[in-house]
């Protein structure tokens, strides 16, 4: 890949000073997304303000520990790493059966990885992702959280089940002003959602929507609690759930690392991709033990080195640090937890969009155009995956846990129904 020089390489230290900079740039840029999921996680379980203000703090902390291992004894690339969109919209899908039980199957799908890890099993489940499969997990990613953003969009809260216009026209207004900044180039490009969640915040303020109470109530330091919702229940239903839901997250890690390996112009990346996706599931373990979300490299990771010219790994060390030492700080717990509805709302389209782009991309890679088969191995796990969930809380109630905590995942329905029309049903004949 042709490029200017890097400012730094990826083994070279810069003085202490700059990598500090550069570490709270990657924090900067890591906050909208952590804000957006950590929202997403605690309006499913109802979470009181304190409570998702100690939401934030355990994602913080996981984001930030792992990230620092990432640096000593995974991939060792120049990464973000921060809760994963499949790993929430799982836990999303499962809020209704209680923390306990999304604890004891987050420890289950972080197991997973850590099997395919130690087992060397990469190289068998990575046949299995062609371009339809992974196409679809990602169009899926963002067509599943749908029905959790709609509300927020609208304004719709307990005390105004009618929602509010005015909600609709702040996430309007965020939504303008991200796209404004996405036009620009070089780091303005890279902090568009911030810029844009910082207005709508501000905005939010002056109309006196954002709760201040909360903050001044949220003292400057603390301790993370672990286990915050009791002793992890392993339900069977909810376990199978996650382990779907991890191999999602699989092939967001590999697209991450390739994505970053292109930036390098690495060709053999096998030792990087089997220790990063360790650290990952033992990530995922400790997500479970600490009623956080499962991390995941950021895949915009490659795009913020290629745009700042800095491609040292110490700076990720230096952000993993002060990540982690945030989460030591339950008053910025509150002010991320105190983000409005239509400004998270705002966020997350953004990240949707680029999302379906993405899958967009994915599924069309290579081909002048998609045939019927085509056609129906991707359209239909999507439209099942998107409705599935859709259906009334009072059906999912006649149905066997394990049936319903199976339907009410969409990323689960769609990854099954496209590995069996793209491998069984459906399965073409490739030449040898």
């Amino acid at each position: 890949m042709s490029q200017e020089p890097f400012l730094y390489d990826l083994d070279e230290r810069p003085p202490l000073g700059r990598n500090i900079f550069y570490g709270i740039q990657c924090a900067v840029l890591m906050l909208p997304t952590m804000t957006i999921l950590s929202a997403l996680a605690g309006a499913a379980l109802q979470l009181t303000m304190p409570d998702r203000a100690a939401l934030v703090q355990r994602v913080l902390l996981v984001s930030g520990l792992f990230m620092i291992l990432q640096f000593f004894l995974g991939h060792r690339y120049p990464m973000q790493e921060g809760p994963s969109v499949a790993a929430t919209l799982t836990f999303v899908a499962l809020a209704p059966y209680g923390g306990s039980i999304l604890e004891g199957s987050m420890i289950a799908g972080g197991v997973c990885l850590l099997v395919i890890s130690l087992g060397n099993l990469l190289r068998h489940v990575e046949r299995f992702f062609t371009p339809n499969v992974t196409g679809v997990v990602i169009l899926l990613i963002a067509f599943s959280l749908i029905a959790s953003v709609a509300p927020k969009l609208a304004g719709v809260t307990h005390a105004r089940p009618e929602g509010e216009p005015l909600a609709l026209l702040l996430a309007f207004a965020v939504l303008s002003v991200v796209c404004l900044f996405a036009m620009m180039h070089g780091i303005w490009r890279s902090l568009a959602i911030l810029i844009g969640m910082a207005a709508g915040y501000l905005v939010c303020l002056l109309l006196g929507m954002v709760d201040l109470a909360s903050i001044r109530q949220a003292s400057w330091h603390a301790l993370p609690t672990f286990f915050p919702f009791g002793p992890p229940r392993f339900s069977l239903p909810a376990m199978i759930s996650f382990v779907f839901a991890y191999l999602v997250l699989l092939t967001n890690f590999m697209g991450s690392l390739y994505g970053m390996a292109e930036v390098f112009e690495h060709r053999d990346i096998g030792k990087r991709l089997r220790y990063g996706l360790g650290v990952t599931g033992a990530a995922g373990i400790a997500a479970g033990v600490s009623g956080a979300l499962g991390t995941v490299p950021f895949s915009t990771s490659s795009g913020v080195v290629l745009v700042t010219r800095v491609a040292s790994h110490y700076a990720q060390l230096a952000c993993g640090f002060l990540i982690a030492v945030c989460a030591f700080t339950p008053k910025l717990g509150a002010v991320l937890a105190s983000v409005p509805d239509p400004v998270i709302a705002g966020g997350i389209l953004v990240i949707l969009s680029s999302q379906v782009g993405l899958g967009i991309q994915t599924v069309t890679r290579g081909k002048t155009r998609l045939s019927p088969r085509d056609g129906l191995v991707v359209g239909l796990p999507v439209l099942l995956g998107t409705a599935l969930p859709l259906l009334p809380s009072a059906f999912f109630q006649k149905l066997p846990m394990l049936l319903a905590a199976f339907i009410r995942n969409g990323l689960a329905v769609g990854l099954l129904a496209v590995v069996l029309l793209e491998h069984l049903i459906m399965r073409e004949d490739r030449p040898e």
